[in-house]
């Protein structure tokens, strides 16, 4: 958990069998509690990030997957937001962190590429691209055809080789799409409002 205080402090702690451990504390400056600041906590990248204003603190959970703790299959995600004192709380939302799964399709026992478990290394020239919506996506994890060229023998599975890559992406064109009715197969309906042009990136190689 994380809290923001009126002294002034900014502190992320481990809570486990009722047991509270202080992982990491900030100071701030007190006058930063007067003016409405946007508030956000996340565990992403196996990384903790409480950010209050333009103030920021971070705790690195570990690279391995079991550096946090073990891993528990048995429990629910949760949010609990509280507050204490004269203080207006508005605006709250909370956001999924994409997560791609390692089976196709729920209770599947058919494992993807490069999951845990199932590690797949690129040569030169390949690459591993993995689409927006990690459930419901046809990608490099899934891919069961080998891959045409002109010439010389076929590009195997489960790659984006660099001779497919041409050009620049430069605009988003279908995103977030809806279903016309709720039992329509496919989402046709683009979500015209995040329809955009893209912009940075570099021309450097890759």
């Amino acid at each position: 958990k994380a809290w923001v205080d009126l002294a002034g402090e900014m502190v992320i702690a481990k809570v486990s069998q009722g047991r509270e451990t202080e992982l990491n504390r900030k100071i701030i400056e007190p006058s930063a509690m007067e003016r409405p600041r946007l508030v956000k906590f996340a565990n992403v990248d196996h990384q903790l990030i409480l950010e209050f204003g333009n103030e920021k603190l971070i705790y690195d959970l570990g690279r391995e997957p079991n550096d946090a703790g073990p891993r528990k299959s048995d429990i629910e995600p949760g949010v609990k937001i509280f507050g204490a004192g004269k203080l207006i709380l508005s605006h709250l939302a909370v956001y999924r962190d994409i997560h791609y799964t390692g089976s196709k399709f729920y209770n599947s026992s058919r494992t993807g590429r490069a999951v845990e478990g199932n590690a797949f290394k690129l040569k030169k020239d390949e690459f591993f691209v993995l689409g927006d919506n990690s459930p419901n996506s046809e990608d490099c994890r899934w891919w069961s055809r080998k891959g045409l060229r002109n010439t010389g023998p076929p590009y195997r599975a489960g790659i984006v080789p660099r001779d497919y890559l041409v050009g620049k992406a430069m605009f988003v064109y279908w995103p977030s799409g809806f279903k016309p009715f709720a039992r329509f197969p496919i989402s046709i309906v683009p979500n015209i409002g995040r329809i955009r042009l893209i912009y940075g990136g570099s021309d450097n190689k890759l």
